[in-house]
């Protein structure tokens, strides 16, 4: 019962572990793509705007 429980935790992590990875491969491909998009401010709300 146990080994059979931490086979799966261990599927899980690794699953878990792979999509960060695939997120962080991701982002970093999309960004030297587009640097425009990420030079933009991340918050431009009303109170940002009076501090400029």
């Amino acid at each position: 019962m146990l080994k059979k429980l931490n086979g799966v935790l261990n599927i899980l992590i690794i699953s878990l572990i792979g999509a960060f990875a695939g997120h962080v491969i991701y982002v970093c491909l999309d960004y030297r793509t587009h640097p425009k998009v990420y030079d933009m401010q991340s918050h431009s709300g009303p109170a940002c705007s009076s501090l400029r």
